[in-house]
């Protein structure tokens, strides 16, 4: 694991491994242990879903016309 983070380039420079060099200690913890660092929604992400649900929608979940498809609800 240690050899995998320390081959991890920078997105934008492949040739830049930043971790090269680094002390990289690995712990393992229990689900029971761990806290959620974030319990929030991003506004802009939330509208940006509301701005594009029609474009999400009309291509997975209905045709245009006539279906066979059976009614559904979507939250």
């Amino acid at each position: 694991m240690q050899q995998l983070i320390k081959h991890i380039p920078l997105r934008n420079n492949p040739d830049v491994m930043p971790y090269q060099k680094a002390d990289i200690e690995i712990y393992g913890i229990e689900p029971k242990g761990l806290r959620l660092g974030q319990r929030f929604a991003l506004e802009s992400k939330l509208i940006d879903i509301i701005k594009n649900l029609d474009n999400l929608l009309s291509r997975k979940f209905y045709t245009k016309g006539i279906s066979k498809m059976p009614p559904a609800q979507i939250f």
